[in-house]
């Protein structure tokens, strides 16, 4: 019986501990997110973007980087979706072209997101020319970023061709999103910097 009541206390000291340290753990990692994404312009989707790596107490700076890449690259597939069921719903030629167009815009976002994410992960402190890498890093990024913003330039309109409200909403909606993320993650390699 004595044994019995020795085992479950030990048991129950053993949780006891693991809990503390997992919440200790999860508090110092999200407060560390919380700190690398102050300075983003968007710092709650941020934060948001990185919440699956929290509970991982040895991210590094380049790893939360990378993280908001992944985050964006994710965010870009699911405009590119979104975009290509749109484009396959009843709409005007016009507006076809137009997605057309913006899937391409969003295609080449996606594969820019990339090289930016494999370069990010092969970047080391030893490499003799990491600002070459970084600034490759950021050149994809802005690419990125800015064929995402032609994709939604195209929905303004020409010579009295017209996108339905519907059609410009739902575009804009999602390639919002991958903007903010993209801008973010900018945000974090400009400030990179191993340690």
């Amino acid at each position: 019986m004595e044994s019995q009541i020795l085992k479950s206390l030990q048991t129950l000291f053993f949780f006891i501990i693991l809990t503390t340290f997992t919440t200790s753990a999860v508090a110092c990692s999200s407060s560390t997110v919380r700190k690398t994404c102050k300075p983003t312009p968007y710092p709650r989707l941020c934060e948001t973007a990185l919440s699956l790596y929290a509970s991982q107490t040895k991210r590094n700076q380049q790893e939360l980087c990378r993280a908001a890449m992944v985050s964006s690259l994710k965010a870009a597939q699911n405009a590119t979706s979104i975009v290509s069921k749109l484009s396959r719903k009843k709409v005007s030629p016009y507006e076809a072209q137009v997605l057309r167009d913006c899937i391409d815009n969003l295609n080449d976002s996606v594969d820019e997101l990339r090289q930016a994410i494999a370069a990010i992960k092969s970047l080391s402190p030893r490499s003799n020319d990491v600002e070459f890498q970084l600034s490759s890093i950021k050149t994809w990024m802005s690419a990125a970023e800015t064929d995402v913003i032609t994709c939604t330039d195209g929905l303004s309109g020409g010579a009295g061709r017209k996108v339905s409200q519907k059609v410009k909403k739902e575009v804009k909606n999602c390639s919002v999103n991958v903007v903010r993320q993209i801008s973010n993650a900018l945000s974090l390699i400009n400030n990179f910097n191993f340690k």
